[in-house]
């Protein structure tokens, strides 16, 4: 019976914490728009950037902000990047945007215009 409760507590613990996303997870790069902090990004290009070119699984955490670039993703290893968020579960919540502005006329091509681009 206490293994029971114990799996239920942690179920309801996992649940609060999926809720909100409001603090980087330990180890990732972490951007803040307008920042002169060291170890932190002021654009989701730099800390993609930093990141190495390997197969290790690695983090981004994006402060809430408006971000005005293209991001291309190269990297070979798993990426995963993290929005600032009160509320996993409504896309209303998300505090961060990322835009660019940049159209497929202007670019030469639909993929080159694309905000967010991933090439593997």
């Amino acid at each position: 019976m206490k293994i029971l409760d114990l799996a239920l507590v942690f179920s309801l613990c996992q649940l609060v914490f999926a809720i909100s996303r409001t603090t980087p997870p330990s180890g990732a790069k972490i951007v803040r728009a307008g920042t002169t902090a060291s170890g932190e990004y002021s654009t989701v290009s730099a800390a993609v950037a930093s990141l190495p070119n390997d197969s290790t699984s690695q983090s981004i955490f994006i402060y809430p902000g408006t971000y005005n670039e293209q991001v291309y993703i190269t990297r070979s290893g798993p990426l995963v990047i993290y929005g600032y968020t009160t509320d996993i579960m409504s896309y209303s919540a998300n505090q961060v945007t990322i835009q660019a502005g940049v159209t497929a006329q202007q670019a030469g091509s639909d993929d080159a215009s694309g905000t967010v681009r991933i090439h593997k």
